[in-house]
């Protein structure tokens, strides 16, 4: 699957492997691990389970890397694969009553009551059928949710560990949070709670988040709902503590969590069907693709606290500013053979390297863009932002780092939120049709991941998805009340969200731009080829985003010096093509090698 890297424990055989389940959660000092039961397929792919003695394998795999986790997924070589097993159904599962009398807990090996079999005798009705989905005896006391659906109190079959990896571990530092506990033990790695609040505002719910440096700013989405909502808060500290619970009573420590919020809502899913003979319509769903659930509040606001990234009233102007943090800042890229890894530590000291999930997709949040708040209070010094690039560093590991002699790059995978819901009606299955492929790439951010993991693995590129607030919207170029192209939607005051990729071909960089559109848009995206070897600061890009914003959005009638603005349509069809297409407008770009290159900052 696009964006998602390879892993190292899993088996690199040319074989196709599934994740068949997640099972026990290990505390270790520097992350958690939970199992991962993986099952390998004969040579057609989907026959029956190659039946030898190394066909099944259990893996430890730190809950960092939770998000690519999906039960159900294929993967080849430590590679997520795009398809999905033929026994899964892709479906939308419409008008779900979650209440607290349609959603019952029971292990996945409960009885639901007898059948006489073909022998004349009594036999036990697993609410999980052996045939449909085989499971392990050792994971028989998995915690699991049923819930009515359709009339049927056991419609929705769905594991407790889906779950927590979809409502509360969409990203690596959100999964290290809940796993370890740090809202109960340790809140101030998540969040300052005294400041955090949700206020009504001109008819509005507005959630204030102020998280720590080690949340990123699209985790407070998540945030908010624990804040605002009971269900939501009992669902994220419940997967702690049911794993505190299990150990200290010598039990095996199955997650156990709870749905975020209560009323009726659809999910998109991949699943299996279980459904008994004559009886009605019953599903086992392995991977949560999208929920319509709604949110406690209507729109988030995020201070990161102690951040010095982002201007605030009483700021100093930035050339004035001292460095709050003097020393050497070491940084890291992440090369094409990097695979994720969970039997060490990482490096501490190094600046991570983003990974994106594209999967997660709260319908509720569409469209929806964080507010622009002031981050702190005026501040005389500034964060460090000039980053040495480092070699010697091999793989990535997602845990918490150490200043050992490690070796490993540290990387997190955050939240994407613009990915469109994963919506489809009745039964139809992954959409991986031909007819898929050949459509046009729309102007997405999920899109844009796709398209820079396919410049990644060129020869002789580099590219980093660029951090930075200053750069996350279209600036406003009139009033806030004013209507205005910078606004996505103006009536709610929504910015265009901004997504940059910084790519380095040789002795030429670009920047890569996507920003939201329209239904009715069409734009381009932009290549912003410097015509000197080093990388656009953010105030340039800006600058340009300003004159981008009264030009409506159209690049070609956007100039600025020593840099060439080139606009690719979304004709293409495949990441791919988008690829080589702005790797050509880079190479076709003429670069004074001559320039002075004594503070060019590299990628940020």
């Amino acid at each position: 699957m696009p964006g998602t890297p390879a892993i190292r424990e899993f088996p690199h055989d040319d074989a196709v492997w599934h994740i068949d389940w997640l099972g026990e959660v290990e505390q270790t000092g520097y992350e958690p691990k939970i199992d991962v039961h993986l099952s390998r397929q004969g040579n057609d792919g989907e026959a029956a389970l190659v039946q030898a003695a190394d066909a099944a394998r259990v893996i430890q795999i730190g809950v960092g890397q939770l998000p690519y986790l999906c039960t159900g997924s294929r993967w080849r070589n430590g590679q997520r694969l795009t398809s999905s097993s033929q026994k899964l159904r892709k479906l939308r599962l419409k008008e779900i009553r979650f209440e607290d009398a349609t959603i019952r807990r029971f292990q996945i090996y409960h009885s639901i009551g007898e059948r006489i079999g073909r022998d004349g005798k009594p036999r036990n009705l697993s609410l999980v059928p052996s045939y449909a989905h085989p499971i392990p005896t050792c994971l028989g006391k998995t915690r699991c949710f049923a819930i009515e659906y359709q009339g049927d109190p056991y419609g929705i079959v769905v594991p407790a560990h889906e779950v927590a990896r979809f409502y509360y571990g969409q990203s690596s530092a959100l999964a290290l949070a809940m796993f370890r506990g740090a809202l109960a033990v340790a809140p101030l790695e998540v969040w300052d709670r005294d400041k955090c609040s949700i206020t009504e505002i001109d008819g509005r719910r507005r959630a204030v988040i102020v998280r720590s440096k080690w949340m990123g700013d699209n985790d407070c989405w998540v945030l908010g709902r624990i804040w605002g909502d009971e269900n939501a808060r009992r669902g994220a500290q419940g997967i702690y503590e049911s794993l505190l619970l299990a150990s200290a009573n010598r039990q095996r420590r199955f997650v156990n969590t709870d749905i975020p919020f209560r009323g009726t809502a659809s999910w998109s899913v991949r699943a299996v069907q279980i459904t008994e003979s004559g009886g009605p319509p019953r599903w086992l769903v392995l991977e949560i693709l999208s929920c319509s659930g709604a949110f406690p509040y209507d729109d988030l606001a995020v201070i990161a606290d102690k951040d010095t990234s982002s201007p605030a009233a009483g700021d100093a102007a930035a050339d004035d500013k001292s460095d709050g943090f003097p020393g050497v800042h070491v940084a890291t890229r992440e090369e094409a053979n990097d695979k994720l890894r969970s039997d060490a530590p990482p490096s501490a000291g190094v600046r991570p390297i983003i990974l994106l999930n594209p999967g997660g997709c709260f319908e509720a949040l569409q469209g929806k863009c964080i507010l622009d708040l002031p981050s702190k209070s005026g501040s005389r010094s500034r964060g460090g932002e000039s980053w040495l690039t480092t070699g010697g560093l091999a793989d990535m590991a997602t845990g918490l780092g150490t200043y050992g002699e490690s070796g490993i790059k540290p990387a997190k995978v955050v939240m994407a939120m613009d990915g469109k819901a994963t919506a489809g009606d009745g039964d139809a299955e992954d959409a991986t049709s031909e007819a898929d492929r050949r459509e046009a790439l729309r102007a997405t951010f999920e899109n844009l991941v796709k398209i820079t993991d396919a410049l990644a693995v060129m020869k002789g590129v580099a590219v980093q998805i660029r951090e930075s607030k200053l750069v996350g919207r279209i600036p406003l170029t009139a009033e806030p009340y004013k209507a205005q192209w910078a606004w996505l939607d103006s009536a709610a005051q929504r910015p265009r969200a901004v997504m940059v990729v910084d790519v380095v071909l040789g002795d030429r960089t670009a920047s890569v731009i996507e920003f939201q559109q329209r239904v009715s848009d069409h734009c381009t995206l932009g290549v912003l080829v410097a015509k000197v070897p080093m990388l656009l600061a953010d105030a340039a890009i800006v600058g340009i985003l300003r004159k981008l914003a009264l030009k409506h959005g159209v690049w070609k009638q956007v100039s600025e010096p020593g840099v060439r603005i080139v606009g690719l349509p979304h004709t293409r069809t495949t990441a791919e093509a988008f690829a080589d297409a702005i790797a050509e407008a880079i190479k076709a770009t003429d670069v004074d090698a001559d320039a002075d290159l004594s503070h060019a900052p590299g990628l940020s």
